[in-house]
């Protein structure tokens, strides 16, 4: 199978593409309050950082920033430790 948007080793059937649609609509609403503040906090440190979750699991996240202008990665279990740690980092 080939075309448009193909890419090998992934499942481009219509159930395939129906499968991805529904996994994304799920991390939408099981998400929602992450992907909130995650562009809350990139906005608040727009510039000098960037800010993003991952997913551990269906309920748990883990809170990460780098600073654009280079240096160590913070992490943390909260969004709010999280900005705690970026403003005691001080950039």
């Amino acid at each position: 199978m080939s075309g448009p948007g193909y890419q090998p080793g992934r499942d481009d059937t219509r159930w395939g593409k129906v499968g991805r649609e529904l996994a994304a609509e799920w991390a939408l609403v099981a998400f929602a309050a992450e992907l909130g503040a995650s562009a809350d906090l990139n906005g608040r440190f727009a510039g000098r950082w960037h800010v993003w979750f991952e997913a551990e699991g269906s309920d748990a996240v883990q809170w990460l920033a780098r600073p654009l202008a280079g240096g160590s990665r913070l992490s943390a279990a909260t969004a709010d430790e999280l900005a705690a740690k970026i403003e005691e980092a001080g950039q």
